[in-house]
């Protein structure tokens, strides 16, 4: 391999401000024409961006490393959680349910691919919904009561084998739709009544 000399490399500072106004820096080396786009992770939290104006730096308004651009200020950014579409104070998910994780564009639980439990820690901003769920000594179960229930709670097995199940009410299994279906929601139930007692 042989060195690209012709590509100019900064030492750029980063300059890390603390919730208490404080600030750290840190120099790392960063090629002419980097770009630095939307949010940094540094492994724990998620910052900001802002240029040497103040300016939040996006995806739409990029910060790029030249001689005249080295310092970029990183302002710790506050988590926004949101549970049944109101806002919560901190980033830490409330007792009282089994919480699903929003896609993008998703508005109802069964859209949800992710769960999050009471007292887990949210690191960036997250759209929750409550999760029909209730909890039995110490553990939580999801609410199964209904046939159209059945896909989601199949799929989130498959991603989650721990995850706990209780059926509250009968499965309407009378309609043709569900009929044709028949098969494999007992199919499914076996499986997991199978992975329940091994």
């Amino acid at each position: 391999m042989v060195p690209d000399t012709e590509t100019k490399v900064y030492d750029v500072t980063l300059k890390f401000t603390n919730e208490d106004g404080s600030t750290t820096e840190k120099t790392v080396k960063l090629a002419d024409g980097f770009k630095i786009q939307g949010q940094y992770f540094d492994g724990v939290d998620f910052y900001e961006c802002l240029d040497a104006n103040d300016t939040v730096v996006t995806d739409t308004n990029p910060f790029t490393i030249s001689e005249s651009n080295k310092e970029v200020t990183l302002k710790k950014k506050a988590a926004v959680i949101t549970v049944d579409g109101k806002e919560i104070e901190g980033n830490v998910v409330p007792e009282g349910s089994i919480y699903g994780i929003l896609p993008d564009g998703g508005e109802k639980w069964t859209q949800c691919a992710d769960l999050a439990y009471p007292g887990d820690v949210m690191k960036e901003d997250t759209r929750l919904v409550t999760i029909p769920s209730q909890k039995r000594e110490g553990k939580w179960f999801v609410e199964l009561g209904s046939t159209d229930e059945v896909w989601w709670v199949k799929n989130q097995i498959r991603n989650n084998s721990s995850l706990n199940v209780v059926l509250v009410d009968d499965l309407d299994l009378k309609t043709r739709k569900h009929k044709v279906c028949f098969p494999n929601i007992i199919a499914f139930i076996m499986v997991y009544l199978t992975e329940m007692v091994m």
